[in-house]
């Protein structure tokens, strides 16, 4: 009796790691882009804004993410951290969008200042960082080009 429960605990513990192997690897297949940033704001020595970023999941799981943990970069100037407060569930074959909070200092964007005077016409902005889910973590990696005003 006790070898089949023995038995049977195992193949419950294999089947949940396989489970969860399969999860984690959904997240992994994300596809993430940003939208433009809303709600602008300056507090306490940093400048805070919502960015919407667009979630795509291609697979057949459902996903819930705990957690998301992105810096900022702006060319090579990390100037800020991009977070999500609360877990939010990513159904299968959608696009989701998850409300993040940016929070960059000030002191790090007027360092960054001549060093986007000193580019061409274009600065790089990238999200690099970790999305959580199921307590595991997958690497998540955004850039997009962006236009330099002339005025600086």
């Amino acid at each position: 009796m006790n070898k089949k429960i023995l038995y049977g605990l195992l193949v419950f513990i294999i089947f949940w790691v396989i489970r969860l192997w399969i999860k984690i690897g959904a997240v992994k297949r994300f596809s993430f882009r940003s939208l433009l940033p809303r709600n602008i704001r300056f507090e306490k020595g940093a400048l805070k804004f919502e960015l919407e970023m667009v979630i795509v999941n291609p697979t057949v799981e459902r996903v819930t993410i705990d957690g998301l943990d992105l810096d900022v970069y702006v060319g090579k100037n990390l100037l800020g951290k991009a977070i999500i407060f609360q877990p939010v569930v990513i159904e299968p074959y959608t696009e989701t969008t998850l409300q993040t909070s940016v929070i960059m200092g000030i002191d790090t964007l007027l360092a960054a200042v001549p060093d986007l005077r000193a580019t061409a016409k274009s600065v790089t902005v990238a999200f690099d960082g970790v999305i959580r889910a199921y307590g595991l973590t997958a690497p998540v990696n955004i850039s997009y080009t962006l236009s330099i005003p002339k005025f600086l």
